[in-house]
């Protein structure tokens, strides 16, 4: 049954249409990822129970999903050299975003921290 609801997440939660296969050999392959997924899941919602969340592990990834930080480029010139200096502020969460970091554990940086050797984003 557990397998089965594998699949059915896999359908889905992520959006996908049933999937057919060329080649015999890449089915066992496939029900092993599906598998594997399952036991991921299930770990994360065993986790959750046990830090006291509800354990729809569905929520997590939408509570979590709400924290947002934001990089600031700060142009620097020293002497004729301009460089950028870059740092990244996180905002403060929701309320029930912050609960659930409380009973994970986790904690959001306290200020603005540097960010070294930052991949330049397109269009910034």
């Amino acid at each position: 049954m557990q397998a089965e609801a594998a699949f059915r997440t896999a359908e889905s939660e992520l959006g996908l249409s049933p999937i057919y296969h060329q080649l015999e050999a890449r089915v066992p392959a496939h029900i092993l990822l599906c598998f594997l997924g399952r036991g991921l899941w299930r770990t994360l919602e065993q986790g959750m129970h046990a830090k006291g969340l509800d354990t729809c592990a569905r929520q997590l990834p939408k509570n979590l999903g709400g924290i947002k930080s934001r990089d600031m480029l700060l142009p620097v010139k020293r002497g004729e050299l301009t460089t950028e200096w870059r740092r990244r502020v996180v905002a403060t969460p929701e309320p029930a975003t912050a609960q659930v970091l409380a009973r994970l554990g986790l904690r959001r940086p306290k200020g603005p921290r540097e960010i070294a050797n930052g991949v330049p984003k397109p269009g910034v």
